[in-house]
């Protein structure tokens, strides 16, 4: 039996939704050939949604050090469900970020977080 209702679940949902207050543009790999026949790696846009963006704290980053390293990494909340793995991009106010760790807690899951690192213009 679940402690939660579906009714209160759908209730914290909206008021977690209720949060999020950034437009995020979610790209996924993806290779096309460019103009000489090459493949060439580009990034298809495969969804939208709103997000929250923080500083994760020097705990988590100390648990995830041996993939993030030293890129300047955010935190990114988005609503569950949203389809988001390591190595999209997502793109928020202008910035580009790229996931590096889906954290899948072993609890509810209010939102759906991501370490994502900014992304070097080349």
């Amino acid at each position: 039996m679940n402690p939660i209702s579906a009714q209160e679940l759908e209730a914290i949902q909206n008021d977690l939704n209720a949060l999020l207050d950034k437009d995020c543009t979610i790209k996924a790999p993806s290779t096309m050939n460019d103009a000489w026949g090459s493949q060439a790696e580009a990034y298809i846009v495969v969804g939208t949604c709103k997000v929250l963006v923080s500083q994760p704290s020097g705990s988590l980053l100390a648990n995830y050090e041996f993939i993030v390293g030293d890129l300047n990494t955010w935190m990114v909340k988005a609503p569950v469900g949203t389809n988001i793995r390591e190595q999209y991009h997502l793109v928020i106010d202008g910035q580009t970020l790229t996931a590096q760790v889906v954290l899948q807690p072993k609890s509810f899951q209010g939102l759906l977080t991501v370490l994502a690192a900014e992304v070097k213009a080349q």
